[in-house]
């Protein structure tokens, strides 16, 4: 359970039925199978959880960190912000030299930065020895889920310790305001900051059978509401999964955490290469409110296999691998911009989502393959092409957990009028074919 602010005990769940709502939302994923603690109403107030893992800091020997508040954990933060964002920032994860992926640090301000890190994936954990800021930095350490060697500065090369020390006394306090559960709701992620923008929550933390599958949800907030829209689960080329009565819980500072349950009675199965909405899609959270964090759960969420029907593949190839009027395709536009992840076959995560590998070969059928492969992304906007996944992961001027935006509008507005153009080919082809 989250121990927030000066509270160690956790009152009685209390339970709030949320309307439908709608919005407009970016990162915040949550890792992890730790679930918040749910006590009957008749129970007895519990007396706490578990502190930070009792291990040593990464460089040091001192006991970790724990603090009572977030404010106090905010005041780490910004005490290793300047070197950190000397250090890793500055023409790197700022993108202000040309790197367009992992842009953690491109906030103007330490709050935003603050705010970025703690929405993004791996970077808050219970356990903060297992953090992404602590071990991929390490000279010959791979990524834990892109599998890639860091390429920049790592803590073994730099003069000194303070940044090391700086971020792991950080994530101790970070991961001391999370408490142990009790009572489980079923699987489902740490309680995580949201994004205001595109969240993702990666369901291979949850079951590792289920790598690839993504849920997404748009967040916005707005005088004490926080407005979940655009609900939505992805799959990947491998599998497809079965989501049963998903729920949110708010968890408020210093107040008792709030369960909803729009979503009972709610499930959807989904084949591999597919995308469907989540129930409704959306749900209004009455009890935010600013440092809150969520967490979502479900019933049960399982691999699932749909049944084998035929068909598949792109309607408008030749849109899709064509230009007009001298522009570059969009299979030109894919392979240039999303290729270093998607088409490489060493970042599981991002080819599992999306597998535009044939875009990087030289096998004949594999750009018709990458073309299926992305055209499943698209599918399910047909009708409002502008709403696809696909562009607002990638716009310059949204918040997304994503690693690539294009680095200006102009780049991001030619790529999304190229694709578009294929999109609105592929409508009009399904539409010939009743689908």
């Amino acid at each position: 359970m989250l121990k927030v602010h000066l509270s160690r005990s956790n009152p009685l769940f209390s339970m709030v039925l949320m309307g439908a709502g709608s919005l407009a939302l970016a990162m915040g994923v949550a890792t992890g199978c730790v679930s918040p603690q749910q006590f009957p109403d008749d129970s007895p107030e519990p007396t706490g959880g578990q502190g930070a893992n009792n291990g040593e800091g990464a460089g040091t020997s001192k006991p970790p960190v724990v603090v009572e508040t977030i404010d106090e954990a905010k005041a780490l933060y910004f005490a290793v912000d300047g070197i950190f964002n000397a250090t890793c920032g500055v023409g790197c994860h700022d993108g202000k030299g040309g790197q367009t992926e992992d842009l953690f640090l491109d906030a103007e301000t330490p709050e935003g930065r603050y705010d970025r890190l703690k929405a993004q994936d791996g970077f808050i954990k219970k356990n903060w020895d297992e953090s992404v800021l602590l071990v991929y930095p390490r000279t010959g350490a791979t990524h834990p889920t892109q599998g890639s060697v860091h390429g920049g500065k790592n803590f073994d090369t730099l003069s000194d310790g303070t940044l090391e020390t700086g971020l792991t006394e950080w994530l101790q306090a970070e991961a001391s305001l999370i408490e142990a559960p009790a009572n489980p709701l079923g699987a489902g992620t740490e309680p995580f900051t949201p994004v205001m923008g595109i969240n993702a929550i990666y369901l291979e933390d949850i079951d590792p059978q289920l790598y690839g599958v993504t849920v997404t949800f748009m967040a916005e907030e707005e005088a004490g509401i926080l407005y979940v829209s655009d609900l939505r689960v992805y799959t990947s080329n491998v599998t497809g999964v079965t989501v049963n009565i998903p729920k949110f819980a708010v968890y408020p500072p210093n107040k008792p955490a709030v369960l909803d349950r729009s979503f009972t009675g709610v499930k959807v199965d989904v084949g591999a290469n597919e995308t469907a909405n989540i129930g409704i899609g959306s749900v209004i959270l009455t009890q935010w409110e600013p440092d809150s964090l969520i967490a979502m759960f479900f019933e049960s969420i399982t691999p699932y296999t749909r049944p084998e029907t035929g068909g598949g593949g792109c309607e408008a190839f030749e849109s899709f691998s064509t230009g007009v009027g001298g522009a570059q395709s969009p299979q030109q536009l894919f392979r240039a911009s999303c290729g270093g992840c998607h088409g490489n076959n060493n970042n599981n995560r991002a080819v599992s989502a999306i597998d535009m590998t044939g875009l990087t070969n030289n096998a004949p059928t594999g750009p018709e393959e990458a073309c299926a492969q992305i055209r499943v992304r698209v599918s399910g906007d047909y009708a409002n092409p502008a709403n696809s996944l696909i562009f607002r992961n990638t716009n310059p001027a949204m918040q997304a957990n994503h690693d690539f935006r294009f680095p200006n509008a102009n780049d991001f507005n030619n790529f999304r009028t190229a694709v578009t153009t294929w999109i609105e080919a592929e409508a009009d082809a399904a539409e010939s074919a009743g689908q």
